[in-house]
């Protein structure tokens, strides 16, 4: 009897995606770090809300804007009592949304992102042949190559996890 293994993970951000944009005060691209703080200003009856990045050399910081001119009632009063506390959960949640990025056309430093796969699922199937299916839950949209994956869940080499892909022996699908 043959069987076709099903293993789901989800891959998980462990930390807040960086920035590269050019430094005013290092005068050349520097990655900005996420310091988990928001800046609340209020212009007249409009509110501006940022998430504030620093430089990793210099610390001079940049405001990556969450809104800008809404009116205060256009906000969720939970979502503004967390912004002016500088709640970490929701700064992180933020810093890894890259939607908020390309929004502002931000550029992702995609080289510092470090993510960890998270087991969701694990079964046997029977089927006509012998072979792995590993689903990859990825709502980040973490760009990270299917053989690497395969070499992390099996402990193998990335030679040889590419080797298996190229056999048909591990089927890797992404879902959002």
């Amino acid at each position: 009897m043959n069987y076709v293994d099903n293993l789901s993970y989800k891959i998980m951000p462990t930390q807040n995606f960086q920035i590269v944009r050019g430094c005013a005060g290092c005068g050349s691209k520097q990655n900005f770090l996420n310091r988990e703080h928001f800046r609340v200003n209020a212009n007249g009856n409009r509110l501006d809300v940022w998430l504030i990045f620093g430089c990793e050399k210099c610390g001079h910081t940049y405001n990556l804007p969450i809104y800008e001119r809404v009116n205060p009632g256009k906000i969720p009063k939970k979502d503004y009592e967390r912004f002016l506390s500088n709640d970490k959960e929701l700064a992180f949640q933020i810093g890894v949304t890259k939607r908020m990025f390309s929004k502002n056309k931000a550029e992702i430093a995609k080289e510092s992102i470090t993510y960890e796969l998270i087991e969701m699922q694990k079964s046997n199937m029977e089927s006509a042949g012998d072979c792995l299916e590993i689903i990859l839950y990825n709502p980040y949209d973490i760009p990270v190559r299917n053989e690497k994956i395969v070499a992390e869940i099996l402990h193998v080499t990335r030679a040889e996890a590419k080797r298996k892909l190229a056999e048909g022996k591990v089927i890797v699908r992404q879902e959002k």
